[in-house]
């Protein structure tokens, strides 16, 4: 299916990571979507709900997908 793919454009982030984001962004009541990306980035515990390491990206913004 790789084959298929497009070479251009923005990378895709993965449907399950993007949930889980906006899941922890409705909870604590984190309106904007780049303060969601920091404390992501910051916060251990939304690390561990997304299902992302200590050395894994955080998307630099999720605002395409809404």
């Amino acid at each position: 299916m790789t084959a298929h793919y497009s070479h251009l454009g923005c990378p895709s982030i993965c449907p399950e990571l993007l949930i889980r984001m906006l899941i922890v962004g409705y909870c604590h009541s984190i309106r904007s979507e780049r303060r969601l990306c920091q404390e992501a980035k910051m916060n251990l515990a939304y690390r561990w709900f997304c299902g992302l390491g200590l050395v894994d990206k955080v998307p630099p913004t999720i605002r395409r997908f809404r």
